[in-house]
């Protein structure tokens, strides 16, 4: 699932903006429009508001598949989230687990 690789480059993005302190007035508003993300936030609210981002992302991941034994499927159907391509395939499994080691 590219989704969960999405949820990873949210969190590696909290991960730098805590890193370089302020971002430059034209990369903040890059992350605004890309993530939904309020204007004028302090550096830790940033911080906070993509992690919720990317942990909103696995969550929607995790809502579709639950129904179906956690099991990972390549693909989702975006209108309806029902399981579509191959079963059980081992990079959908470790796109998310990469999410979550970035999320550490």
């Amino acid at each position: 699932l590219i989704t969960a690789s999405l949820a990873e480059l949210v969190y590696r993005t909290a991960e730098a903006a805590g890193a370089v302190g302020a971002l430059d007035p034209a990369t903040y508003a890059l992350v605004q429009r890309a993530y939904g993300i309020a204007g004028g936030l302090t550096q830790g609210s940033l911080v906070e508001a993509l992690v919720g981002v990317g942990d909103g992302i696995l969550t929607r991941v995790r809502h579709h598949v639950e129904e179906q034994g956690l099991r990972l499927p390549e693909q989702l159907d975006r209108a309806t989230g029902a399981a579509c391509s191959a079963r059980d395939l081992t990079w959908s499994y470790a796109n998310v687990l990469t999410a979550a080691r970035q999320r550490e």
